[in-house]
């Protein structure tokens, strides 16, 4: 991926999902959630050599897990 890239992907509500970053570079973007009506629920996302889990729960609303 490059800079300003956009990855469009569905999440089934009620289900999680991982995001991974290996390097040790630290990279920032935003976990966008669309729902039916009504704006998008939008996270900011900062990982260096880690990563976040993410469940999208019944209301579109991105939480983080531990």
């Amino acid at each position: 991926m490059q800079t300003n890239d956009t990855l469009l992907f569905c999440i089934p509500q009620n289900e999680a999902f991982i995001i991974r970053n290996y390097s040790e570079a630290t990279v920032s973007f935003e976990l966008e959630c669309q729902q039916a009506s009504g704006p998008p629920v939008v996270i900011p996302i900062s990982l260096g050599n880690e990563f976040v889990t993410i469940e999208v729960n019944g209301n579109c609303v991105p939480d983080q897990c531990d």
